[in-house]
């Protein structure tokens, strides 16, 4: 390993200009079947564009299970707070958003929820395979969508 000027360290793949080591590019090609590993660009581009698009699908179908899940659960405080506590202990919310409950209005909790509530939008053919899995940017789309409605019409 070379020493760079700003005093971190050169990874090997800097040093002699690959992106990546053999042994990462190994470890990267053990996660894909190699059924799955396309030789040609445009079937990589396709290859990653579904699997883009299945994260995404699933982040949203986490959303609507957990949704669900308060439903079910909202006149059980003791089993909402379980869930809560799970989800702390998952790092998914922190302790205080935990102890708020479902009244925090910016807490990642009422964001997720949102995120369930438009699932129909976000997973709409012509919107799903423009965006990245991360609740932040679904949760944007879901406001987006809100004030698109709230606006129908007015010019």
């Amino acid at each position: 390993m070379t020493k760079r000027k700003e005093g971190r360290p050169k990874t090997d793949a800097e040093s002699n200009g690959t992106d990546f080591t053999a042994g990462e590019t190994e470890m990267a090609r053990t996660a894909t079947p190699e059924a799955e590993t396309p030789t040609d660009p445009e079937g990589v581009a396709k290859l990653y564009l579904f699997h883009r698009a299945a994260g995404v699908k699933e982040e949203v179908t986490g959303n609507v299970i957990l949704h669900l899940g308060i439903v079910d659960f909202r006149d059980d405080p003791e089993s909402l707070q379980k869930l809560l506590d799970a989800l702390v202990g998952a790092k998914v919310l922190s302790r205080h958003e935990a102890l708020a409950g479902l009244d925090g209005r910016k807490a990642t909790i009422s964001m997720l929820r949102k995120i369930a509530l438009h699932a129909d939008v976000i997973l709409h053919p012509k919107i799903l395979p423009l965006l990245q899995p991360g609740y932040s940017v679904l949760y944007q789309v879901a406001c987006l969508y809100e004030d698109l409605e709230a606006n129908d019409g007015q010019d």
